[in-house]
């Protein structure tokens, strides 16, 4: 089974103001980090997203993109 290291993760429900969430988000995209991370964890929501909607969406050329 893989398990995910967030042993360096603060868990952002500690967090106890919007500017520190918003420091956490600021600092965790230095350097890319938030994307090697997704990558190292095996991040799966945006590609499963993708399924559902092709699954149960009809119509192929819906924009989902506000304009």
């Amino acid at each position: 089974m893989y398990t995910k290291d967030t042993n360096n993760k603060i868990p952002i429900y500690q967090l106890k103001s919007k500017e520190k969430v918003l420091d956490y988000y600021v600092n965790w995209t230095k350097e890319e980090q938030f994307n090697k991370d997704m990558i190292e964890w095996n991040y799966q929501a945006p590609q499963n997203t993708v399924k559902l909607f092709d699954l149960h969406t009809p119509n192929k050329n819906i924009n989902l993109i506000k304009k």
